[in-house]
């Protein structure tokens, strides 16, 4: 009876464990379909399960394992995916989706706390904008440092940054002005008045205070009569003659000291200014300046090719002005070549090919027997025959070779580019030093290029032509000489090409000629019987062959950057006096005064005119092609034209997210300037298609004109009949930071095709 009660539990027991083992299968295998299909929670739940029906099962814990980490690993690139797009919600989606499957998970836990730190910093970035806005330069720097500190790459902290660091630039080099220099006019009538009576008229008449050096001699007499001049020229007319020099030191106080060596030193202020070099030399720079504005504390970093001076800001203005004319970048031309080599090969034969070879093998004597005789049979040892093969030779070969090298090289302005397409052969030479025992011997290898040799050095021209001077040079190699030393030479076969030639952009030139002929006449055949006049050939082989071979060179210039020229105010620049650099020229601005004085009604328009450009909008409007096929890009050219100089804007962009899907962002041509860098940013909300892009030029003097702001590439997800990409809002600025009013263009259709 208890054999039986056990019988029956082991085999319940069994049943159980093969149930049990069959549903932690199906588990594993539901679990593993699930993870597959990105349903990553449900999947792992099957998973663990499994684990919990078979704890025994090392096979079901490795899939929960690796299924886990997978899981991880492919949210985490989602989220990269998301960062990339500027996408914080699906970001923050992601890392609270990896902490529900593995709670401690520290980079998940670390992005996070990353994430709250950027609303933080979002925060102190727009405190920042706003403390820049009402001029605290400190309060917004300070703001921006600390957001830096923590998230070295934080873009919008990036930006203001820069606008902040621009404002400190202008703060840093604005010298004070006297306020009421080009609004308030002057006329003076003195003749051999006291210095200071003539500053005391002056100081009522403007409102400035005049301070003077304890040196400024008190019967200094000045002779001067202006009418209708600027306040601040008739100080420069007085202070020439009286052999003084001023110094501004707030907006309505001048400092008057005596136009002397230890005085300027003493009172002039002087600026620490560094350039770095973008294109050019710093020390060529430097000499530069050295030569015209003949700035003497200045020093040369070849290393980093900067320069740092030490001057006045009148003389760093104009140091800035030659830099921006010399620094430009080298003009760059492709150019397209191809070098043939066409051999034309004719050969003939026509005759008929007699034996040439006579054939007497003579045996051994003391070897030759009766059966050696013709009789005998074997004639193998005393064969004496005649090569019997006579043939009819009717043969002609022509052939056409041709070699083709296609070099495209891009070569800056006045640099040399050469091209070798062949073989460098090793040239050995020997040499015996003579010793009181032994010689000694020694050898040197120098190398021969042998082949194709191109070299060109292009000179592009303001006209966009291009003068280019070729040296061509194609070398065969012959047979090998060896000398008497034991010093091995080649025989090389040359044809070249030194010219020089001027071509437009784009136009093709030929150059042809360099013809090598050989013509070589060989006959073989019966000695005296070939030499019968016309009979001759039924007893000889003739072989006529020539060769041709031709060289031609084709040349095509492509400038891909021209010569930049600068503008005419950068060209000529008012420099001021040998001892004394200024920028401003007093003449032409006391013209310009006394012009608006004498004739209001012009000046009117003038100031009305000036308004009427200034208040033109800044507007930005779209281009695209027509059409686009679904799985295809295309680009979308955002551009702008702006008649006051532009800093930056804001742009946005609302499009179809589910026919197109953003690929990439670059920044357009409008904003690129040699002295400045371009920042830009975006934010893609991709579920509602709507793209913000944030651009901006860190120079100081903005930019004007026409041009494209930047380019957005769109892959087609779907087909359709129209799909709009239209302009939502914009925030341009211009200098000062003071927002420029704009036009935004209509919507732009695109036909989707299937």
């Amino acid at each position: 009876m208890s054999n039986t009660i056990l019988n029956s539990t082991l085999r319940y027991g069994l049943v159980v464990l093969l149930l049990v083992g069959c549903a932690a299968q199906k588990l594993q295998r539901e679990g593993l379909a699930l993870i597959e299909q990105g349903r990553y929670e449900q999947g792992l739940q099957k998973l663990e399960k499994a684990t919990k029906e078979s704890p025994n099962d090392v096979t079901l814990k490795m899939d929960l394992y690796n299924g886990r980490e997978r899981a991880v690993n492919k949210i985490f690139a989602a989220i990269e995916n998301a960062k990339a797009a500027g996408n914080e919600r699906g970001a923050e989606t992601g890392y609270r989706r990896i902490l529900g499957i593995a709670p401690n998970n520290p980079k998940a836990l670390e992005g996070l706390r990353q994430l709250e730190k950027r609303d933080l910093h979002a925060e102190a970035v727009e405190q920042a904008q706003l403390a820049l806005k009402n001029g605290d330069i400190d309060q917004a720097e300070s703001l921006v440092q600390q957001v830096l500190a923590v998230n070295a790459k934080h873009t919008a902290a990036l930006a203001l940054n820069a606008l902040v660091q621009r404002a400190r630039i202008k703060e840093s080099l604005a010298t004070p002005q006297i306020h009421s220099r080009l609004k308030k006019l002057t006329s003076l009538e003195f003749r051999d008045g006291g210095i200071k009576m003539v500053f005391d008229v002056l100081a009522r008449a403007s409102g400035i205070n005049f301070i003077f050096d304890k040196d400024v001699r008190s019967d200094i007499r000045v002779t001067i009569f202006v009418r209708n001049v600027a306040v601040e020229d008739a100080i420069d007319f007085i202070l020439a003659q009286s052999q003084l020099e001023k110094k501004i030191l707030s907006d309505n106080s001048v400092l008057i000291y005596p136009d002397t060596p230890a005085k300027i030193k003493q009172h002039q202020d002087l600026i620490v200014r560094t350039f770095y070099i973008v294109n050019s030399s710093a020390k060529d720079t430097a000499e530069t300046l050295k030569n015209i504005l003949k700035t003497k504390d200045l020093h040369v970093d070849e290393p980093r090719n900067l320069i740092i001076v030490r001057d006045t800001p009148e003389a760093i203005r104009l140091i800035e002005k030659v830099i921006r004319t010399q620094d430009l970048a080298e003009p760059e031309v492709v150019l397209e070549m191809e070098v043939l080599e066409i051999n034309r090969n004719r050969a003939m034969e026509l005759g008929v090919s007699w034996p040439d070879t006579f054939t007497w093998l003579v045996p051994n004597p003391a070897r030759i027997t009766l059966a050696d005789l013709p009789s005998g049979g074997d004639l193998t040892s005393t064969n004496i025959g005649v090569n019997a093969s006579t043939a009819l030779k009717l043969r002609q070969d022509n052939s056409i070779v041709n070699v083709i090298s296609n070099p495209r090289i891009r070569v800056k302005n006045r640099d040399k580019a050469k091209v070798l397409v062949g073989d460098r052969v090793p040239v050995i030479t020997s040499s015996v030093i003579p010793g009181s025992t032994n010689p000694v011997t020694t050898e040197n290898i120098t190398y021969l290029d042998v082949g194709l040799k191109l070299d060109v050095e292009p000179l592009i021209l303001l006209d966009d032509n291009v003068s280019i001077k070729v040296a061509l040079e194609v070398s065969t190699l012959g047979e090998s000489v060896v000398t008497k030393q034991g010093s091995v030479a080649f025989r090389v076969g040359t044809r070249s090409i030194n010219t020089s030639l001027q071509l437009k952009d784009g136009e093709t030139q030929v150059l042809m000629g360099l013809i090598r002929d050989e013509e070589r006449n060989t006959a073989s055949g019966l000695p005296g019987l070939m030499d019968i006049p016309i009979l001759g050939r039924l007893f000889s082989q003739p072989k006529d062959s020539t060769q041709k071979t031709e060289i031609v060179l084709s040349i095509t210039p492509r400038i891909v950057r021209k010569v930049k020229r600068p503008d005419a105010h950068d060209m000529e620049l008012w420099s001021g006096t040998e001892t004394n650099l200024k920028v401003r020229r007093a003449s032409l601005q006391n013209n310009a005064v006394a012009t608006l004085s004498a004739a209001p009604q012009a000046a009117d328009s003038i100031k009305d005119e000036t308004k009427s450009v200034a208040a033109q909008p800044f507007q930005i409007n779209l281009s695209a092609p027509t059409e686009a096929k679904v799985g295809e890009q295309f680009t979308l050219e955002v551009n702008g034209s702006a008649s006051t100089p532009l800093l930056g804007t804001v742009v946005a962009l609302q499009f179809d997210p589910a026919m197109l899907e953003m690929v990439s962002l670059a920044p357009g041509e409008f904003f690129k300037q040699p002295d400045s860098e371009i920042r830009i940013t975006h934010k893609l909300d991709t579920q509602n298609g709507k793209l913000e892009v944030d651009i901006t030029n860190t120079g100081i003097e903005g930019v004007q004109g026409n041009g494209g702001l930047f380019r957005v590439i769109f892959k087609v997800k779907a087909a359709a009949e129209k799909s709009q990409l239209q302009l939502v809002a914009a925030t341009p600025w211009g200098l000062d930071d003071k927002t420029m009013t704009y036009n935004l263009g209509g919507p732009l259709s695109i036909l989707l095709k299937p």
